[in-house]
């Protein structure tokens, strides 16, 4: 199997997902259904890693990056999952579950993405993919460094606001916040770094 073959057996996997939700009427069967089609999406993941992310079966951070993408999966087809199915009226969240509920998942991202960052491979297929992380290894290992450091503070700052805020539309923006904060100092700090290494290796010359 061929890395576009795979790509377009789990984006109809996914869409499958989204169809199973707005067309089942009976919930039960539906979560039965969307389960299958998340284990089999997870299962084509994790058996083509290697080829997916053009590394060996024997290399080191190969667990790492399974682990991440697995992650990414389960929360991305979760969170349309929830919401689909709170649009059909499947499920009933009030306005405070929904941004509790939104504060607690960006929370859970940044803290376990946070720990994985520093240990994944230079790769253009996952991480935080930038021009100027791509373009350099250095500087994509600096970026995916400080994502590792600024996890912790980030993602419990917004674990205290969503339990301070009563207030859904702070907790909400609060949350937003804190993820885009976390982005942007990884990729401002990276970005800074790479033109500084560009000036360098221009002044030898």
């Amino acid at each position: 199997m061929d890395v576009i073959k795979l790509r377009m057996m789990i984006s109809i996997l996914s869409f499958a997902t989204l169809g199973v939700c707005l067309l089942a009427r009976n919930t039960w069967v539906s979560l039965v259904l969307i389960a299958v089609c998340l284990l089999i999406a997870l299962a084509l993941l994790g058996k083509n890693i290697s080829l997916l992310y053009n590394i060996t079966d024997d290399n080191p951070n190969k667990k790492t990056i399974r682990l991440v993408t697995v992650f990414n999966t389960v929360c991305f087809l979760a969170v349309i999952i929830i919401v689909v199915l709170n649009v059909t009226g499947r499920i009933k969240l009030t306005d405070n579950s929904e941004s509790m509920l939104t504060s607690a998942i960006t929370s859970l991202v940044i803290l376990i993405l946070g720990n994985f960052c520093p240990k994944l491979p230079y790769s253009k297929y996952t991480g935080l993919r930038l021009p100027w992380t791509l373009a350099d290894e250095a500087t994509w290992i600096l970026a995916h460094r400080i994502l590792g450091y600024t996890a912790i503070p980030i993602g419990v700052s917004n674990i205290i606001a969503m339990f301070t805020f009563h207030e859904t539309t702070i907790r909400n923006g609060f949350a937003v916040g804190a993820f885009l904060l976390w982005v942007a100092i990884a990729s401002l700090i990276s970005l800074v770094a790479f033109y500084k290494r560009g000036a360098n290796n221009s002044n030898e010359y």
